[in-house]
């Protein structure tokens, strides 16, 4: 048994070396490595399926990375899963021949099993396909191999490489031969699944796969909204369509096998990217030694003409976007940089835009002579003996907001000095002043501090002048 072991590596080798040498390139087909595998159940019947081979285009080796115990080479793999239906032991017989009905030549055939996993396990990354999740494994010269799952558990999923040494055109097939003694597989993994509904980006085509080892036939559909029914597509009869129109689409697998068919749908919705625009600066307001920018007054700008509704995001650098680590309080950002970049978002689509920069700018904050206390003059009767201005005109590009009434003028525009001629409804009054050029605001406050003056005035006098000698 070791001469022949010997002989199968030596032999495998120099295929190998071959291959190296001729610059052999081959087009892979499904599920030749583990991110295309396949699922697989055994039911109650035979599996037949045809094995990866150099005239099917398959793969010539397995890919580096897992741990392929006593498979010393892995030619023209084929990557299967299966899951637990019924807990208990699961065997298999592996038998790879020249024909579908088992007939012609025997050919070689290996295997290895990895498991248990759970559902959400990463099945195909090294660290899953470790030796220590081997569970069976054959390199033996034999065309027929016994593989056994002991002691499966409910809804365990087993990873399964077979691999064909020959590389010889042919059928493999799969039975389970403790059926109603031991544990079964879910067959319910191999129906169709075109997966969720998707929202696509731009006008790429989007290709549906519906591939099944055990389909017999596929048909597509899409849905007429005029008629409310699903429509045949004429001649498309594979296991992929490709889709460039928004549609509901269905395709209808068949498999003689489990003789069963099954249906599935979904959604492909395709939308405009939308174009973000290159704003104008935003400037940030210089106040106690730290400015900070509005970031959001760039929204307008970005969005422009564009239709919907969006939301603008915007970042530091370009890393933070690449790690999707946009700035949390845009209001009110600093930071020393003279830009950020921003994406919109289309919030129906969820589509991203392309990144624009947004320059930043520095302004001062507007400035008044102001004071903290304002002091009037009452007379007896708590009328002012004067009045009193607060404020003063900036310019045309500022605004003023007084929390006391100041539009005498009833145009709508709070003026910028306030009049006060009679006692204010409040002690405490503000102003707010904003430079709409910048956005730059200050809210100024001042204490009206009330004096009147006294109700009597009493003069006390000692003495005079007339007391002794009086005037002389």
């Amino acid at each position: 048994m070791k001469l022949i072991f010997n002989m199968k590596f030596l032999y495998s080798l120099l295929i190998v070396f071959a291959f190296v040498l001729l610059g052999v390139n081959k087009s892979f087909s499904q599920g030749d490595r583990c991110s295309t595998i396949q699922p697989f159940c055994a039911g109650d019947s035979q599996l037949v399926f045809p094995n990866s081979n150099p005239q099917s285009g398959g793969r010539p080796v397995a890919e580096a990375g897992p741990s392929y115990g006593c498979l010393v080479t892995q030619p023209y793999p084929a990557w299967y899963f299966l899951k637990v239906g019924e807990a208990g032991s699961l065997i298999f017989d592996i038998i790879q021949s020249e024909n579908p009905d088992g007939s012609g030549t025997l050919i070689d055939v290996d295997f290895i099993v990895w498991g248990p996993f759970d559902a959400d396990d990463e099945y195909c990354s090294a660290a899953s396909l470790s030796a220590a999740k081997i569970i069976d494994c054959s390199y033996e010269v034999d065309a027929i191999e016994r593989m056994s799952i002991p002691n499966a558990r409910v809804d365990d999923i087993y990873i399964v490489l077979i691999t064909n040494y020959d590389e010889s055109p042919g059928y493999i097939s799969l039975q389970q031969v403790n059926a109603g003694s031991g544990g079964s597989t879910d067959c319910s993994i191999v129906g169709s699944a075109l997966g969720p509904d998707q929202k696509v980006c731009g006008s790429d085509p989007v290709v549906l796969d519906a591939t099944n080892p055990q389909a017999s036939d596929y048909s597509w559909a899409v849905f007429n909204e005029t008629t409310g029914n699903f429509e045949i597509l004429p001649g498309e009869t594979g296991p992929t369509l490709t889709v460039s129109e928004t549609g509901n689409y269905q395709v209808t697998v068949k498999s003689d096998f489990f003789g069963s068919e099954e249906s599935d749908e979904v959604l492909i919705e395709f939308f405009e990217i939308p174009q973000a625009n290159s704003p104008p600066a935003v400037i940030g307001c210089t106040g106690n030694g730290e400015v900070v920018f509005d970031l959001t007054r760039a929204n307008a700008g970005i969005i422009g003409s564009q239709g919907g509704t969006f939301t603008v995001n915007f970042f530091l650098n370009e890393a933070a976007y690449q790690n999707a680590t946009p700035i949390q309080d845009p209001e009110n950002f600093s930071g020393d940089v003279q830009s950020v970049l921003a994406i919109l978002i289309d919030n129906l689509s969820e589509c991203e835009s392309n990144l624009v920069t947004v320059p930043l700018e520095t302004a001062e904050l507007p400035a008044l002579d102001w004071n903290e206390i304002s002091p009037v003059c009452i007379d007896l009767n708590a009328n002012l003996v004067s009045g009193i201005s607060l404020g003063r005109d900036l310019g045309p590009s500022y605004t003023y907001d007084w929390s006391e009434p100041n539009d005498p003028d009833g145009d709508g525009i709070q003026n910028p000095v306030l009049n006060l001629n009679q006692f204010p409804s409040q002690r405490i009054i503000s102003l707010t002043v904003t430079n709409e050029e910048t956005g730059c605001g200050t809210t100024f406050t001042t204490e009206i501090m009330v004096f009147s003056p006294p109700r009597a005035v009493n003069v006390e006098i000692s003495g005079n002048d007339f007391e002794e000698g009086g005037i002389g």
